[in-house]
């Protein structure tokens, strides 16, 4: 899983692969100090062999999890991979520390199982084509808005540009009329 985060996050536009591999490099740097703080907590609990530590540790994992989906949900991804691959490597030594806590076990189980890793894989792929799909649907509206704007300032300089014309016109007019009185007048017409 992390090699397919790796090669979805690594492919991209090649104009700008410079950037790409920068922001690929600094992504994988924070998913691992964020993994490697957990893993190290979950060393300690199985050192320790305490299950509740290890509960809590787990739990606290979910919660960052969740919170990184919101804030990067590529991040996310290599955060969990980090941490699965962990724990499925540990396996063993997790299940035979904590030998009949079914507590324990089943956190285990949770984390490294396959329908976990593709349903939250899943859920992580649908919000960010949610957040594209957000972000595509405010672009156009925003691009909508600058459009009817534009319209609305090319229909008011229209009418103004005609109401200028009319009070030509009308004055034009009035000083035609007004001319001509003036004629009749000096004429005795």
């Amino acid at each position: 899983m992390a090699v397919a985060t790796f090669c979805f996050t690594s492919c991209g536009n090649k104009t700008q692969q410079g950037e790409a591999i920068d922001s690929v490099a600094v992504m994988d740097s924070l998913a691992q100090d964020e993994a490697n703080g957990v893993i190290d907590a979950l060393k300690a609990a199985i050192d320790s062999k305490d299950a509740s530590l290890l509960n809590d540790i787990l739990a606290q994992a979910k919660e960052k999890a969740a919170e990184l989906v919101k804030q990067n949900p590529e991040l996310a991804k290599q955060y969990i991979a980090k941490v699965q691959n962990f724990v499925k490597e540990n396996e063993t030594a997790i299940k035979e520390a904590f030998a009949g806590n079914a507590a324990a076990a089943a956190a285990v189980n949770a984390l490294t199982s396959d329908e976990a890793a593709d349903g939250l894989s899943s859920a992580i792929d649908k919000l960010v084509s949610d957040a594209e799909d957000v972000k595509d649907a405010a672009k156009d509206a925003a691009k909508k808005q600058v459009e009817t704007a534009e319209n609305t300032a090319k229909e008011k300089v229209q009418e103004q540009k005609e109401a200028a014309k009319e009070k030509a016109n009308k004055a034009i007019d009035d000083a035609a009329n007004k001319a001509t009185s003036n004629v009749k007048k000096s004429l005795g017409l």
